[in-house]
């Protein structure tokens, strides 16, 4: 389970990009968990686990953990899930 501190700061974090106010590492480190998150293909289907499936729901939320990924790429201690970043 994620801490509920780092689901704030993982939205904190994308409205401060949103506004271009986000440090510009955390942006690059954001920006190339987030490129991992749109080219898996790895991950189980949440409603066929025996299939493999794209890694976002509507190019956003992980079908692994169910992550908001345009948050949670935004919190440096955030991991994901099947260990690609």
């Amino acid at each position: 389970m994620i801490p509920i501190g780092q689901i704030i700061e993982g939205h904190g974090n994308k409205v401060l990009d949103k506004l271009g106010l986000l440090p510009a590492d955390l942006k690059a480190l954001s920006d190339q968990r987030f490129n991992q998150c749109t080219t898996c293909h790895t991950d189980p289907r949440p409603d066929n686990p025996s299939q493999t499936g794209p890694g976002l729901r509507n190019n956003q939320y992980c079908n692994s953990c169910g992550c908001d990924m345009l948050a949670k790429t935004k919190v440096i201690a955030a991991k994901c899930p099947i260990g690609r970043w």
